[in-house]
């Protein structure tokens, strides 16, 4: 009797220090070389983010994300598991990168560039669900974000919102300032409001490209709901895809909620497919829900797409 007392007593003890063990948090802290003279200031010397503490850092971190005159760059250097951003900030998750969440935060965009490496930051928790621009990057400007892949992704916020990227503009009225992004992935979960994609939920510019991206995300929104993208507007995206299921009411579709204000500059939409299932209300699409002004070359859709309505 005292045997089993005494098992039911450690076996109380180690689900305690489990428990204990899961819940904590990692402190933020910045990159290893973030001291050393010259680091962070090119690509050929970047501030390396190692570690989920260095993403944190990040985070959570305004200046290190960078102004119009004074860009920073970033190397991820290892697969980086983020499942314990479940239990930070009192069940809200990570902190968007860039366009935080409280009000000192407010037009302060990530302006500075992001290289994955080719590495996985897995098990990415935010639940925002009334907060705008919202991501592992909430609102990025004159930035390149690239050779990124998010895995088991979870991310609810309220507009603008994408698995990867928030929203992508500028203030700028430089008309070469530019966002790119390339090569990058996401898989998982994305839901939100208006302007909502697996990747990202709006990008808006004539200098942005999304290129070389994919991503397999079921997508729940109620307005510009895209697999990839839920809105693009004078931008271009090639070479890209969407793979997952999408819902919402109006302008939904299986790569890109809508298309709008294409120019002479750019075609916005070339060589890219869908195959995830798409059911909406209004302006509904296998691949666009709604294409204002665009042309749309060599690109197709192969999932099926529900419109409640009757509109033609």
């Amino acid at each position: 009797m005292k045997n089993k007392k005494i098992m039911k007593v450690g076996l109380v003890i180690i689900l305690l220090i489990m428990s204990v063990v899961l819940m904590s948090e990692t402190v933020a802290e910045p990159p290893s070389n973030f001291s050393e003279p010259g680091a962070g200031l090119s690509v050929d010397n970047p501030y390396l983010i190692s570690n989920l503490a260095n993403l944190r850092w990040l985070s959570e971190t305004m200046s290190a994300w960078g102004t119009a005159t004074r860009r920073f760059h970033y190397l991820q250097t290892a697969d980086i598991d983020a499942t314990e951003t479940r239990h930070w900030n009192q069940g809200a998750g990570f902190s968007p990168i860039g366009y935080g969440h409280h009000e000192e935060y407010l037009r302060r965009h990530f302006m500075s560039n992001y290289d994955g490496g080719g590495y996985t930051i897995s098990n990415l928790y935010i639940n925002r669900p009334n907060q705008d621009h919202v991501g592992l990057f909430g609102r990025v400007d004159r930035s390149v974000v690239s050779n990124l892949t998010l895995e088991g992704v979870y991310v609810i916020g309220y507009d603008y919102v994408g698995g990867m990227v928030g929203g992508i503009t500028t203030d700028s009225v430089n008309i070469n300032a530019f966002a790119w992004l390339n090569n990058n992935n996401v898989h998982g979960r994305v839901q939100g409001n208006l302007q909502v994609g697996g990747l990202v939920g709006s990008v808006i510019h004539r200098r942005t490209e999304v290129f070389h991206s994919y991503a397999n995300v079921n997508v729940l929104g109620t307005d510009f709901v895209g697999g990839l993208i839920g809105a693009l507007i004078q931008a271009t995206i090639r070479e890209s895809a969407a793979f997952g299921y999408v819902s919402g009411a109006w302008c939904v579709g299986g790569l890109i909620g809508m298309v709008a204000f294409g120019t002479s500059l750019n075609t916005p939409v070339i060589n890219c497919f869908a195959t995830g299932n798409v059911n909406g209300n209004d302006h509904v699409g296998g691949l666009v829900g709604y294409n204002m002004s665009g042309i749309i070359d060599k690109s197709y859709s192969i999932g099926v797409h529900s419109e409640k309505s009757n509109h033609p």
